[in-house]
């Protein structure tokens, strides 16, 4: 779904935000001091229990017998049966996703006059890095937490109205968790316009954003009231509205702990920003700048109002930023004084700034939700306390999931810096600087080896006097690389130019906590043993993005992903890369596991092998998605890949995949799902694809009855404009009982609409001028415009084929990755001397 960047005054788009990981954790309610020396303990607490899976297959709320929208998935959950819904049965603290089609229509719309309620432990997650938008339609609250443990991730929460928290509420005894969430457009008429908690309840917002929440009376963003509990880490509260105290935080009889967070351009006639009553408040390493109290701004306590009528309130406020330049400090604050480590930005402060110096409107840059960039030379830069940005759930990232500078800067964003180290040998000598020392170099922020220091946000280029784009030069590791911990760029001269080789002597690259970019080389020769995952890349809660690349010839001998392995709320995008001749036990291309996103476009996974016998291995040869992980392929070949024993090209199994305008053919298996295999609680999306596969049998001694498509129980399939099979097999054999054919598919098949030979259908894989090799379309071919143009002209085709050729070339775009060129007519005409003109049309 395309994206909006639109920013209206006081709210922004809600269709724009993104998604990312964070952890959960809770603080428990005591003396402040306790509460905060528990936290390590706590977050390892409130993780809820994945005891099962509810998938959200209607985006709508009332639903049928035959659907399950969300307010059925939580009463599921809640009574741990499917009631009247076509919902799975709960069981204890289950997770509640949604397939590739809700994420599709983007927002759900709640039509019924009451918040969607949990009375049992839920863990409700949204698609990663995509938006899928929760609308209340102003008819009530959108989420009441009724359970002990609420955690919601990935959404956008919208449109609720109620008397109090109109986006969150939790009410008695309750931890709700919103993990890179947007809160925004929500309207309260007493209490907490966005989120609210009371007695005994906490509400934990991590890389989060509330914006442009309204209260007719207290709290227009965050509220807490009667020994409640609030947190924000690495979030944003901006520009929300109260009439008539703390615009942005409201805290009585509670508790809050503010940490790396935002607190900007909120208004109310007391505290815009933040308004304490009688509460345990502590705040480090945040920005409270730009709020407004009453009607102008020479009105008191515009950043902070800490109220004179709760007298045992106890403020603990370390390395802040606080205030800006319009307002002095009497205006400013009320009953707070800015001292120690704190930062007055005020008229009369220590530090006089302009808001438009101090930081940007809030903005799309990047990462789950919107955030206020710092400006150039703001003074919350390199400003915190480094060791606040280092401890958990911080843990030396940003609100975007970018990473912090060693000395970090004040608020949610983190400016980056940029650092460009350059190899200069492919050995190791005196004064060189090579790759391994490159990487050390980021990591580390100092200079190894003939390396310049790094600086957090780096690039590491080749000389191009040692690594010439007009040949080829090989990096010949003696064992694995470091593992990259920081944000790196990698740019090399070309996949064919640069091949790092690990010479089968272990991993090739590795990942943890970073964000990569990997582009012009080849990674190859990866070995791991048993057990050991990802022979070619393994990147954990990372973001890794890979183009003009290669990732080829590695394996993981009995474990997961031999050419990459991407797990734990991991994000790779891959775009012009080529996965080939990798082979692991399961997913021998490509793994995602755990929560993990993976977008694929004009790519080729082709010849990659999963060969693990043991049990229900050897799955998912060319890709393999489980764990509640997401795969878009769009505009790519899945090719002459093979499984021991199910889905010899794409295994998805308790996960998502969405497939546009791709080719996958000529894949094995030796049990089902040759081509596909769709099973527990999998969910597909298939469009203008071309599916066939080689049946499988006798592979490996296994012999059974396979499948091109195999769609297994609670699964979820949906179909359109697609071709598959061809006619050396029947419906019987190409499609399990379960697979049900839109009207829009071709059957190819012996027994379908149209029965086609593969050699009719598309040609074997070859160099078809483009970036990566590709099935071409013979002429004649069932697949040549028989796609949907509505498809080919949206995000992500936008008209184009996997070699970037212009789609359609007739009436319609084709179906699969290669757009056919359509025929010219030619015209020969003899001249007198006998040679021939030919003309074309």
């Amino acid at each position: 779904m395309p994206k909006s960047t639109k920013r209206v005054a006081h709210q922004f788009d809600v269709a724009t935000s993104r998604f990312f990981k964070n952890d959960n954790h809770r603080v428990k309610q005591n003396s402040l001091r306790p509460k905060l020396l528990a936290f390590a303990v706590a977050q390892a607490i409130a993780a809820p229990a994945m005891a099962g899976i509810i998938t959200v297959n209607d985006a709508g709320d009332s639903g049928g017998l035959n659907d399950c929208t969300l307010r059925q998935a939580v009463v599921s959950a809640n009574n741990d049966n499917a009631g009247s819904s076509n919902c799975a049965a709960g069981s204890g603290a289950d997770t509640i996703k949604f397939s590739p089609g809700v994420v599709e229509m983007g927002t759900i719309t709640l039509s019924t006059a009451s918040a969607i309620t949990t009375t049992n432990n839920v863990y409700i997650t949204g698609p990663v890095l995509d938006t899928l938008i929760v609308d209340g339609g102003g008819n009530a609250g959108v989420f009441s937490a009724g359970s002990e443990r609420t955690t919601i991730s990935n959404l956008t929460i919208t449109g609720g109205s109620a008397a109090e928290g109109a986006g969150v509420v939790a009410f008695g005894n309750r931890l709700v968790t919103l993990e890179n969430c947007t809160v925004t457009g929500n309207t309260a008429t007493s209490f907490g316009g966005g989120v609210a908690a009371r007695y005994n309840s906490t509400i934990s917002l991590k890389n989060s954003t509330v914006s442009g929440n309204s209260s007719g009376n207290l709290a227009g963003g965050v509220f807490a009231i009667t020994d409640a509990s609030v947190q924000l880490y690495n979030s944003t509260v901006s520009d929300n509205s109260a009439a008539f105290r703390g615009g942005g935080v409201w805290v009585s009889s509670s508790e809050a702990s503010i940490r790396n967070s935002t607190i900007t351009g909120n208004s109310s006639a007391d505290g815009g920003g933040v308004f304490i009553y009688d509460s345990a408040f502590l705040i480090t390493n945040a920005l409270v700048s730009g709020n407004l109290a009453g009607t102008g701004p020479n009105d008191d306590g515009a950043e902070v109002y800490v109220s004179a009528f709760g007298t045992s309130s106890v403020i603990t406020a370390t390395f802040n930023l606080l205030g800006e330049s319009s307002n002095t400090n009497a205006q400013a604050f009320q009953n707070f004084t800015v001292a120690g480590s704190n930062i007055g930005a005020t008229s009369d402060g220590a530090l006089p700034t302009a808001l438009p110096s101090i930081l940007a409107p809030l903005a799309d840059n990047g990462g789950a939700s919107f955030t206020h960039a710092l400006v150039v030379n703001s003074p919350a830069l390199s400003a915190a306390n480094g060791s606040g940005c280092t401890q958990s759930p911080v843990l030396n990232k940003d609100q975007r999931g970018f990473p912090r500078n060693s000395v970090c800067d004040i608020g949610a964003y983190e400016a980056q810096t940029l650092a460009t180290i350059t190899v200069s040998s492919s050995l190791s000598g005196t004064g060189d600087c090579t790759l391994r020392d490159a990487i050390e170099s980021s990591n580390t922020d100092t200079a190894v080896g003939g390396c310049v220091a790094g600086n957090n946000n780096d690039t590491i280029v080749f000389d191009g006097a040692v690594f010439s784009p007009e040949a080829s030069t090989t990096i010949t590791l003696a064992n694995a690389l470091p593992t990259l911990t920081s944000h790196t760029s990698i740019t090399g001269p070309g996949k064919d130019q640069l091949i790092i080789d690990a010479n089968g002597t272990g991993r090739v690259l590795a990942l943890n906590g970073a964000d990569v970019s990997l582009t012009g080389l080849t990674l190859t020769s990866g070995y791991v043993g048993a057990a050991i995952d990802g022979a070619g890349i393994r990147a954990q809660e990372s973001s890794l993005s890979i183009s003009d690349a290669s990732i080829s010839g590695n394996t993981a001998t009995t474990g997961v992903g031999g050419g990459i392995n991407a797990t734990i709320y991991t994000s790779i995008t891959l775009a012009n890369v080529e996965i080939s001749d990798n082979t692991a036990g399961i997913g021998g291309g490509i793994s995602l596991r755990s929560r993990s996103k993976g977008t694929v476009s004009n790519s080729t996974i082709s010849n990659n092998a999963s060969t693990n016998s043991a049990g229900m291995a050897g799955r998912g040869g060319g890709v393999y998605v489980s764990n509640s992980s997401f795969l878009e392929l769009s505009n790519s070949t899945v090719s002459g890949n093979s499984a021991y024993n199910e889905g010899g090209g794409i295994s998805v199994f308790d996960g998502q995949a969405t497939i546009i305008n791709s080719t996958i053919s000529a894949n094995t298996s030796g049990t089902i799902g040759g081509g596909i295999l769709l099973r527990a609680y999998g969910d597909l999306n298939l469009t203008n694809s071309i599916v066939n596969s080689i049946v499988a049998g006798n592979m490996g001694g296994v012999s059974q009855r396979s499948y091109e498509i195999f769609n297994g129980v609670y699964s979820s399939l949906t179909t359109q404009f697609n071709l598959l099979g061809n006619a050396s097999n029947t419906n019987y054999i190409s499609f399990s009982d379960n697979f049900m054919r839109d009207v829009t598919d071709i059957t190819a098949t012996s027994d379908g609409t149209a029965p086609t030979d593969l050699a009719a259908i598309l040609l074997p894989l070859a160099d078809n001028d483009g970036a990566t090799f590709t099935h071409e379309l013979p002429e004649g071919s069932p697949a040549i415009d028989a796609g949907d143009n509505a498809v080919c002209e949206g995000a992500p085709i936008f008209n184009l084929d996997q070699r970037g050729e212009s789609r359609p070339q007739a009436r319609s775009c084709d179906i699969g990755s290669f757009e056919a060129e359509e025929p010219g007519q030619f015209f020969v005409v003899p001249l007198p001397n006998g040679r021939p003109v030919i003309f074309s049309l």
